[in-house]
């Protein structure tokens, strides 16, 4: 492969390896481009960093992403377009240092040809831009940038490169844009993809769609476009029996924030089988994830192996559970008739939550979750202790509250009569709701 990348005209002499107290002697490589690519000396395990060569342990390896930038340089030394993504890859996702003044000035270089000559890269190379940069959080803000390759991708699409936007390439880009906070109302782009998706579903494996359901049902403009969503259920059906347990809960997360694809049977019912048989293998998130999206689905309330593989999976989580997740698992958990009366379950939460309660790391709609979730749990409704950690969550968090965090509250400490007499609480509530009305 090197030897493609270097041309017949010459590549320079056998890399050579020594032992950490001697100098490594310099190796260059000679592009077609007469581009030299230089190895400095390596003395006492002190080994400066060019590009290409990494240190670890006293050794020298040579990446072969790393590699590539020696080749990506015309003569002038300028990036060309075309391997700009291959630079950022290298710099960003494949980085195993911290990156020196050099590498940073470089970084910031290649950003500024990715916004201004987006419009002339290829599908695929705009599929690495866009893959790359949305994993950096100091790029996931610039408007400049992902204007740039919004539009770079709409134009593609448009002006009949859509053949070259496989499955695969379809699913990365709806990823992808779906992290950028700044394009998720950007119909014109959603919609462009969407149309692609269309096609390509039939060709869609099972990382593909569950990238895609994740990705489009963060999309406001496509939420009711019922040949995307169909398209995708029918996806979903075929190829149910091979998802992983990621694949599982982000389809279950995507396909509940669908209001016209929660009828469909067939598909959820292999969702729940597969959540079912992987129930020990889901992460807290994915776990959270199933218990969300399923307690949306209202012909599975009454699914009993699939409620109580759940609960029994929740219960015996080994990870430390975040506030977030425990808010999550008790609106879930509330919704299903049968569950309330699952003692295990319901004392393992209230040991939770009175946790997380005590570290003040729940936000106004975790704990209006929290309220609303025991409060329809009977066995739980004179648990002094776990009542007065919920009282000093809400006191805490009542200014931050919406109105529907605000409305489950009071309608979950209602239900409570070791809360009636609790005047300070009240009162607070009752000021709150005042500018509401």
């Amino acid at each position: 492969m090197l030897s493609r990348c270097c041309g017949k005209q010459g590549l320079a002499p056998v890399l050579s390896f020594a032992p950490p107290a001697f100098v490594v002697p310099a190796v260059s490589f000679r592009s077609t481009f007469g581009f030299r690519f230089f190895i400095a000396s390596h003395l006492n395990g002190a080994l400066r960093q060019p590009t290409g060569c990494l240190r670890a342990q006293n050794f020298l390896f040579f990446h072969p992403l790393r590699l590539w930038r020696s080749f990506s340089k015309g003569p002038s030394g300028k990036v060309s377009v075309e391997n700009v993504s291959w630079e950022l890859r290298c710099l960003i996702q494949e980085r195993t240092h911290r990156l020196s003044p050099a590498e940073k000035a470089h970084l910031a270089h290649l950003v500024d040809i990715v916004s201004q000559q987006a419009g002339s890269f290829d599908a695929w190379s705009l599929e690495r831009c866009v893959s790359i940069l949305s994993k950096s959080p100091k790029h996931i803000e610039d408007a400049i940038l992902w204007e740039a390759l919004s539009k770079a991708t709409v134009r593609r699409l448009r002006e009949g490169d859509a053949p070259n936007f496989d499955a695969q390439l379809i699913s990365t880009l709806v990823n992808s844009f779906s992290k950028v906070q700044l394009h998720l109302r950007d119909s014109v782009l959603w919609n462009m993809l969407a149309k692609r998706a269309i096609p390509v579903s039939k060709q869609m494996r099972a990382r593909d769609l569950s990238m895609c359901v994740n990705g489009f049902s963060k999309a406001v403009s496509v939420l009711e476009s019922r040949p995307l969503w169909m398209s995708l259920v029918k996806a979903g059906t075929r190829i149910v029996g091979d998802l992983t347990p990621q694949d599982v809960s982000n389809c279950v997360n995507g396909f509940s924030k669908v209001g016209l694809v929660l009828s469909e049977q067939a598909l959820w019912a292999g969702l729940a089988a597969g959540a079912t048989a992987m129930k020990d293998r889901l992460t807290p998130q994915g776990l959270s994830n199933c218990v969300n999206g399923f307690s949306k689905v209202d012909h599975l309330s009454d699914d009993h192996d699939l409620w109580e593989a759940l609960a029994v999976a929740a219960t015996t989580l080994e990870e430390p559970l975040s506030p977030r997740y425990i808010a999550i698992f008790v609106n879930g958990f509330s919704k299903i008739r049968f569950l309330r009366k699952n003692d295990d379950l319901w004392c393992a939460l209230a040991k939770s939550a009175i946790a997380v309660c005590v570290v003040r790391g729940l936000t106004a709609q975790d704990v209006a979750n929290l309220v609303n979730g025991f409060s329809s749990a009977s066995l739980l409704r004179d648990d002094r202790p776990l009542w007065a950690a919920l009282c000093k969550a809400a006191l805490a968090v009542v200014e931050q509250m919406a109105p529907q965090h605000l409305a489950n509250c009071v309608g979950g400490f209602s239900k409570i009569k070791l809360l009636e007499n609790k005047r300070a609480l009240w009162c607070v509530l009752a000021e709150a709701a005042i500018p509401m009305t």
